[in-house]
């Protein structure tokens, strides 16, 4: 996959073997910091939540807070992940283009990718 510059506005369609992936340039700013960074989110319609990479909050030393228990997640084979247990979230807002939304953005394991939306999220 080749690299891309992105501008502040980008949506990029990357078609692989199996479906076409989305991907938008979204501003996210804290809200007890107002500290605030660009991610490349991934819009994807199989996720139940809308995720944010652990490494992502570490990098940029966002706050985080605690649930008070543990959201248990599976693989796709239903087997329980140990190691992305959902245990902490982010309080941020979300900017894309004029649309803007405060959101509680979970906190976990993603791999390569930095923040996970569903479609209805940006609608």
């Amino acid at each position: 996959m080749e690299k891309k510059t992105l501008s502040q506005y980008s949506t990029i369609s990357i078609l692989n073997t199996y479906r076409t992936l989305l991907y938008l340039l979204i501003t996210l700013k804290t809200i007890d910091t107002s500290k605030t960074f660009f991610v490349q989110a991934l819009i994807n319609s199989e996720a139940t939540r809308i995720f944010i990479n652990r490494n992502l909050v570490n990098k940029h030393q966002t706050n985080t807070y605690k649930l008070s228990y543990s959201i248990s997640v599976y693989n796709i084979n239903s087997i329980s992940n140990k190691t992305s247990q959902i245990n902490k979230v982010v309080n941020i807002i979300l900017y894309y283009k004029c649309y803007l939304e405060p959101i509680l953005l979970t906190v976990s394991s993603l791999g390569k990718q930095n923040l996970y939306l569903y479609p209805a999220q940006i609608a």
